[in-house]
């Protein structure tokens, strides 16, 4: 197959706009943004079973996020990323689905010894871009606004005690902050190859804990009740 021709960024060629990494990561990321859609757009936040996996999810992503995350290039979004993790050991702690199977950093959040199941989830041990950490966590934000409607329409009042994650407030302002800073970056070479293939990755951190949720084990716990240990 024949790959069509694409300039250089800075190419002479008539009417050729040189692409953003802001675009690049819209379109290349489209599949994997798609498959975690697919799969949230099942999440029923207002019973405590869908809740209890969707708050497994989002565990499961934010701590690989922590634990991929290059101390020589840290995320700005690093206090955001330790905040939501600590909002989402208390929701799901809250809901009797606290420590246990897929928490992927110990308490002391050690990130020299690797867990397996964040060694399978992550496919390979690299470390991740900056930018597509923040992409992530920024981007969720608004996501997130649109679940929290979902979330308080729960018949059952006492779920409103696991919204620490779904209430935690993400800055729209560092939101159109990044998204000046994309349009103004390449969208050609290997860093900006670096970060769309690492914003791919975060995604499929998410569905992987998605998919790794024991429903069965779950629904024993959860019930048990509100608040069991």
């Amino acid at each position: 197959m024949t790959l069509p021709f694409v300039p250089p960024a800075g190419s002479s060629t008539p009417g050729f706009q040189p692409v953003s990494l802001r675009a690049r990561l819209r379109a290349d990321t489209r599949a994997a943004h798609d498959r975690l859609d697919a799969l949230l757009s099942g999440a029923d936040l207002s019973h405590r079973l869908g809740l209890a996996q969707f708050l497994h999810a989002q565990k499961h992503g934010f701590d690989c996020l922590a634990l991929l995350s290059d101390p020589a290039d840290p995320p700005q979004t690093a206090p955001v990323v330790t905040a939501l993790r600590a909002s989402l050991r208390s929701d799901l702690d809250f809901l009797g689905l606290g420590r246990g199977e897929g928490d992927l950093v110990a308490a002391a959040d050690q990130i020299d010894a690797p867990t397996e199941t964040a060694k399978k989830s992550s496919v390979q041990w690299n470390l991740l871009a900056s930018v597509a950490v923040d992409y992530m966590v920024l981007g969720s934000g608004l996501g997130a606004a649109v679940l929290r409607k979902r979330w308080l329409r729960a018949s059952d009042p006492s779920l409103h005690g696991a919204g620490g994650f779904l209430t935690a407030e993400r800055s729209v302002d560092d939101w159109k902050a990044l998204v000046i800073r994309l349009d103004s970056l390449p969208g050609t070479g290997a860093g900006a190859d670096r970060a769309v293939a690492d914003a791919a990755r975060i995604f499929g951190f998410f569905s992987d804990g998605w998919e790794d949720f024991d429903r069965t084990k779950a629904s024993e716990v959860a019930q048990t009740g509100i608040g069991l240990r």
